[in-house]
């Protein structure tokens, strides 16, 4: 399935009445080029920052798990869970 930004590319390099199926009509080595950057800029920024959260909650994990406390073995099993589910 394209995305909404690959499909209209897609869609303005058709003659008018065509479908993608039976188009004559090729891409130019630019238009794939921009084609791909519109669909992957948004992946590699998604990438990035879910590379930062997960850092973060690493570093949150890793400080609770390095102090002293007196919680229960119960509640530590369940930081230990949420945290591991969540990564």
């Amino acid at each position: 399935m394209l995305l909404p930004e690959a499909a209209k590319i897609f869609a303005s390099h058709l003659p008018s009445g065509a479908s993608p199926v039976m188009s004559n009509s090729t891409l130019t080595p630019q238009d794939h080029f921009q084609s791909q950057a519109t669909v992957l800029g948004p992946g590699v920024a998604g990438l990035f920052i879910q590379g930062l959260e997960t850092g973060l909650v690493l570093a949150q994990f890793s400080r609770w798990f390095s102090m002293e406390r007196n919680d229960s073995v119960a509640f530590s099993t369940l930081v230990i869970f949420v945290t591991m589910v969540g990564l």
